[in-house]
């Protein structure tokens, strides 16, 4: 069975299965290192007793080596410019993005943060809320981890 919810606030899926996945960088969109710690525990709470969480997230070590502070893009339809900056402080990539449609000339702007982590934060994250037996893997294809060219390793760990 798939089910769908807010990851902070999972109660009714309390110990209802043998793993959780948390797919397409889609851990750390919280504001404190504390807001995405209880997140963390959230999806913990889901499995049951030798239940596995799955976390893929973005690896920060594998960003900053590739990191561009601007960018833009284009295709038939539209232009996409882009400034990002990194707050080392917080550990958070932020994303600022201005969209414009070609045809209209109407723009549209977003902004988003991510908390990144390195390999050895993640895995005393997923240590401290309680998971065991944790593995890391490079890739969906079960690589090894290289902290250099895996861009978005695949965390796995043990209830």
């Amino acid at each position: 069975t798939i089910k769908k919810g807010d990851m902070s606030k999972l109660r009714e899926y309390r110990g209802k299965f043998d793993a959780t996945v948390n797919l397409f960088s889609s851990f750390g969109y919280f504001s404190t290192d504390t807001k995405n710690e209880k997140v963390m525990r959230e999806l913990i709470s889901t499995l049951r007793p030798g239940g596995t969480l799955a976390i893929h997230v973005m690896n920060r070590d594998w960003l900053m080596s590739v990191f561009q502070p601007l960018g833009w893009s284009e295709t038939a339809k539209a232009v996409k410019i882009e400034a990002h900056c990194y707050d080392s402080r917080r550990k958070f990539s932020q994303a600022h993005r201005i969209v414009i449609d070609k045809k209209t000339g109407k723009s549209s702007t977003h902004f988003h943060q991510i908390r990144l982590y390195s390999k050895p934060e993640m895995v005393r994250l997923m240590k401290k809320c309680g998971l065991k037996n944790i593995r890391v893997m490079g890739n969906y294809d079960g690589d090894q981890f290289n902290a250099a060219t895996s861009s978005h390793p695949i965390y796995l760990g043990q209830r």
